[in-house]
């Protein structure tokens, strides 16, 4: 894939959208603009509704979390090719504000990670294939 984007740290939808559609153009598909920005949006749609629903599965069960410590409270959304979506529930803790040095407890909450898959950091390391 050859565009502009690529050595930027930071890329737009809208960028994501022209090179959809130069690569679908390339090869010679009638694709308009606006079906490639669909197109975009619906993989975006698709995997913001799938983390969404690991989330409210550790939401269901995060009484059982709590309760337990021994559990490790995650779900995990695979793209096979590249990489695992990782999101975690993480239990409130006690804690101390630095400014201060009062205790204070932090609240319980979800993390997001990305842990890419060995295909993707072989494509990263292998950039001549």
């Amino acid at each position: 894939m050859n565009t502009e984007v690529n050595d930027k740290t930071t890329v737009t939808k809208a960028q994501i959208i022209d090179v959809v559609h130069q690569e679908l153009q390339s090869t010679n598909r009638e694709v308009t603009k606006r079906e490639s920005a669909e197109l975009v949006e619906c993989v975006f749609r698709t995997l913001k509704s799938e983390i969404r629903s690991l989330r409210d599965q550790l939401d269901n069960e995060s009484e059982k979390f709590e309760a337990d410590a021994s559990i490790k409270p995650e779900r995990r959304l695979k793209i096979s090719g590249f990489g695992n979506f990782i999101i975690r529930y993480k239990r409130s803790r006690p804690g101390r504000n630095p400014q201060n040095n009062k205790k204070i407890t932090i609240s319980s909450r979800y993390v997001l990670t990305f842990k890419p898959s060995a295909v993707l950091k072989k494509a990263i390391n292998d950039a001549d294939q």
